[in-house]
């Protein structure tokens, strides 16, 4: 009974009926695979996607290389099916409105590791255009400064601002000072 709490059958209204059900699942699973650029839920002060912007052009071409060679690489099935199944148990599966913060920050990873592949054949589709060495060579550290900008950006002063309302309470100053 305590492990039933954050399941679907923790609020029974979602598995009344097959119609809520399929609701339930299908916009989760959309809101899932979509997190690293849209998050429909602001808390745990987490106000953006779950990915900055750059990461996510990355991830978008990291996915269909990935779907690419899902019938040639070992690596590519288990990659997809771990996503997938990651979708699912941590983006669906359980009892609220839109995926969870706590549980979708288990996705972070698998993301980041898309985006890695997309980075990687960018620098692979400079080298084969016959880019300079000089060019090619600081491609990825360019990119990766961007990233880490996009990120603090998002991190601090956005997250602040759009955040300033909805955390003001006495806890969560209480916290912030302790």
């Amino acid at each position: 009974a305590a492990k039933i709490p954050g399941t679907v059958y923790y609020n029974p209204q979602i598995v009344r009926t097959t119609g809520n059900s399929i609701h339930h699942f299908a916009s989760n699973l959309l809101y899932a695979l979509f997190s690293f650029v849209y998050s429909p839920d602001e808390m745990h002060f987490v106000a953006v996607s779950y990915m900055d912007p750059i990461t996510s052009a990355f991830i978008f071409i990291g996915a269909a290389i990935v779907l690419r060679h899902v019938g040639r690489d070992r690596f590519a099935i288990f990659l997809v099916t771990s996503g997938v199944l990651l979708l699912f148990l941590v983006g669906a599966s359980h009892d609220r409105e839109h995926p969870p913060t706590t549980r979708m920050y288990l996705l972070v990873p698998w993301f980041a590791l898309v985006a890695a592949i997309g980075l990687i054949w960018l620098e692979t589709q400079l080298r084969r255009s016959g880019a300079s060495r000089r060019l090619a060579f600081f491609v990825a550290p360019l990119v990766m400064a961007l990233i880490v900008g996009a990120n603090l950006y998002q991190a601090y002063p956005l997250s602040k601002w759009r955040m300033a309302d909805r955390y003001q309470t006495a806890q969560v100053l209480f916290l912030d000072v302790a």
